[in-house]
């Protein structure tokens, strides 16, 4: 659902009310700028998120144990290389 952002201001406890069971994106000019979630929602994302990065951090370190890593200067070296 979608809430003009006068209208979200305006009627706050309401936004509230529909975020518990539908996800609200706020529109300004027309644009969505923000949306607004319920507790329930965010704390799934947030969970989401903190597994994401687990993985990342895991995938990472595997690497660096496998010795699967480039010198950071070797790297930005051939960059600038490809850019000049």
């Amino acid at each position: 659902m979608d809430m003009p952002a006068t209208e979200a201001k305006r009627e706050f406890g309401e936004l509230i009310l529909k975020a518990q069971s539908e996800p609200v994106r706020i529109l300004r000019n027309g644009k969505h700028v923000a949306a607004v979630i319920s507790d329930k929602e965010f704390q799934q994302y947030a969970a989401f998120k903190r597994q994401q990065l687990k993985q990342a951090l895991e995938a990472g370190m595997d690497d660096l144990h496998a010795g699967r890593v480039a010198d950071g200067e070797g790297v930005f070296s051939a960059i600038r290389k490809e850019i000049d």
